[in-house]
């Protein structure tokens, strides 16, 4: 397995599912007459309309979704057994709604204008209901963009990520495909393979260690992380059959203090010798609740 996958696969444990309709980018623009209820505090089910600004999308077709698609879903998600009620957001309220949520984030809120902002369905559920059931009576609709759900708004709730780390560094293994692997490789005096040396993992933590923007950095070993994943994925058979110790990244796991642009610290560990991968966990973070609580999908929002 390859280090890109499972450092993937780490970072969203734990996290649900966001559909998105066609596997495309969705935004959302539509403006109608719905009864404008008011938004439950907490859908189980959101199902995000086209805009009109989607690129390449089967659904969209660069088309806003019409009256009469916007109808046809809400009597659609009605019928489904176990949904409770279904509510409308037209954008006014999804635009109000994002600049609450991301009302710390500047760099994030400067660049989602009101048009970015997608009309949604918000669909909760008697207890025990499938919300697949749901998600596909919805996803597959002509209108729709981007439909998720409850496990993947409870994932990102941004208290689960208090005292997480911001920026992960996972380091050159044996075994790692990155081209700044194969790089760092040819560059090396002694050519004993990929793998970052003990000399350059120390000289990359005293550096971390020494960055004005880092509060805390922790460095994790192949053992430690296998040990997490193991956890994570304990009900993933599968996952855990194809997946071994020594395919687990080590990395450096940094905590930055709460004024610091973390793009900027991310942009500059990934240049440093035996560096495969550096993931931005605030962006990432940022970028997930963007597209699963309100249907913004937006690459660059970061920095």
């Amino acid at each position: 397995m390859r280090l890109a996958v499972v450092a993937a696969a780490v970072v969203v444990a734990g996290a649900g599912t966001v559909w998105d309709v066609t596997a495309s980018h969705a935004d959302e623009r539509a403006a109608v007459a719905t009864a404008r209820t008011r938004v439950p505090v907490r859908a189980d089910v959101l199902v995000f309309l086209c805009t009109g600004r989607e690129k390449d999308h089967e659904l969209c077709h660069r088309r806003a979704a019409t009256e009469e698609q916007k109808k046809a879903l809400a009597a659609s998600l009605r019928e489904v057994p176990g949904v409770a009620k279904v509510t409308f957001e037209d954008r006014r309220t999804a635009y109000k709604r994002f600049r609450t949520a991301f009302a710390g984030q500047s760099d994030i809120v400067s660049k989602v204008r009101a048009a970015d902002v997608p009309e949604s369905y918000q669909v909760t559920v008697l207890p025990g209901t499938k919300l697949e059931k749901v998600v596909a009576a919805a996803k597959r609709t002509p209108g729709v963009a981007l439909v998720s759900d409850r496990t993947m708004t409870d994932g990102y709730n941004p208290a689960r990520f208090k005292g997480a780390d911001d920026v992960t560094v996972f380091l050159c293994g044996a075994s790692s495909p990155e081209s700044s692997c194969r790089k760092y490789e040819r560059s090396k005096t002694l050519k004993r393979g990929k793998g970052i040396t003990a000399d350059d993992r120390k000289k990359l933590g005293r550096e971390i260690k020494a960055m004005p923007e880092v509060k805390k950095v922790d460095f994790e070993d192949q053992a430690e992380a296998y040990a997490g994943f193991r956890k994570e994925f304990a009900d993933n058979k599968a996952l855990l059959a194809a997946t071994s110790a020594s395919d687990m990244p080590e990395s450096f796991r940094i905590q930055l203090k709460s004024d610091t642009d973390s793009s900027k610290v991310a942009a500059t560990l990934e240049k440093r010798p035996g560096v495969a991968q550096v993931m931005d966990m605030r962006c990432f973070a940022a970028g997930t609740r963007l597209s699963s609580d309100h249907g913004i999908e937006r690459e660059g929002i970061c920095g």
